[in-house]
């Protein structure tokens, strides 16, 4: 039996279907510089950030024992408990949480933390980053009531 139909027929018979233009080169479909025989460009790493500092249980020690030196002094009263809520690292100290600075013989005990500070909210040790107010860690209860 003969082909119905030859092998160049069916060709033509496409390439009329699909139309007569020369169809342009094909690319990669995630086609980028590179592969058109540029260089490789560095891959973009996200920058880590420098650590921040953390009290660590060295500095807990060192305060309780700073108050036991200094048996006179006793913390500022609390805040409220609504107010005390919303001290949290990473977060600006809100202006109406009653705070005062550490006192200075304390601080003295204290890692030296250029651009950093300590203040005492309520039975609290608090570290302050000076530049934007920022609370950066918190030494819960540390002071004996």
């Amino acid at each position: 039996m003969p082909p119905l139909a030859s092998p160049a027929l069916i060709a033509a018979l496409i390439a009329g279907a699909l139309g007569s233009a020369p169809s342009a080169p094909m690319l990669p479909v995630h086609h980028a510089p590179w592969h058109l025989g540029e260089a490789d460009p560095a891959p973009r790493r996200r920058v880590p950030e420098a650590p921040q500092p953390m009290f660590t249980a060295h500095d807990r020690a060192a305060v309780r024992a700073w108050q036991g030196s200094n048996p006179g002094w006793t913390p500022p009263p609390s805040p409220p408990p609504a107010a005390l809520d919303r001290v949290r690292p990473g977060h600006p100290l809100p202006a109406i949480v009653p705070h005062g600075s550490a006192p200075a013989s304390l601080a003295a005990r204290m890692p030296k933390l250029p651009g950093y500070s300590y203040v005492v909210v309520g039975t609290s040790l608090v570290m302050l980053d000076r530049s934007n107010n920022t609370v950066v860690d918190i030494l819960w209860d540390v002071f004996k009531a």
